[in-house]
């Protein structure tokens, strides 16, 4: 009887355990956790090189989403708590393949994480079909993002003012901490 109690306490330790592990957002199935340096051994363990490194941020380049991509850690200003992963796909010349490029992922996330708080659109004195909505994107006159809330975090899907779309990966948990962070920076200085 001692043994199938130990047995069943066991599992339920072990399956509470993996539990846990799963409370972080995650990019690429590596969990958006542990300090900026680990995450990207992590990276680079998986195929992305380490173009540069610094406290609470770095870049790498690899494959994401069928594509050669820039990513970007961040990291906590105290702890370099891992918290945040960006991954920005090629810049586009034309707005036409940004577009059909966003909304392609659009679909893709849709159909994994339900529908999402969308935000399209210009804004004066540019509108879709004037021809000028690569100015109006890189004048920060055109909006398109759409932002997915799930159990441990957050995730964005925008066209960004460089011509790129871009991924955010948000942890929900170290985003916390580092919120904390930044405000004990802050009451320090203060």
């Amino acid at each position: 009887m001692k043994k199938v109690l130990f047995l069943f306490f066991a599992l339920l330790f072990l399956g509470t355990f993996d539990a846990i592990c799963q409370d972080h957002m995650t990019f690429k199935n590596i969990p958006i956790n542990g300090s900026v340096s680990e995450f990207c051994k992590k990276l680079t363990d998986n195929g992305f090189v380490l173009d540069k490194k610094e406290k609470g941020y770095a870049s790498l380049t690899g494959k994401f989403v069928n594509q050669e991509c820039e990513i970007l850690v961040l990291g906590s200003a105290k702890s370099d708590l891992t918290w945040k992963v960006v991954a920005y796909l090629p810049e586009k010349t034309s707005w036409g393949n940004l577009k059909s490029q966003y909304f392609d992922l659009k679909a893709q996330f849709t159909a994994k994480y339900g529908e999402g708080k969308a935000y399209e659109f210009f804004s004066d004195p540019y509108y879709e079909g004037d021809g000028y909505e690569i100015q109006a994107l890189k004048k920060e006159k055109c909006t398109y993002v759409t932002f997915w809330k799930v159990d441990n975090g957050n995730i964005s899907l925008e066209i960004s003012k460089y011509s790129q779309v871009a991924i955010s990966y948000e942890d929900k948990e170290n985003y916390a901490i580092r919120e904390n962070e930044r405000e004990s920076i802050i009451n320090d200085d203060i």
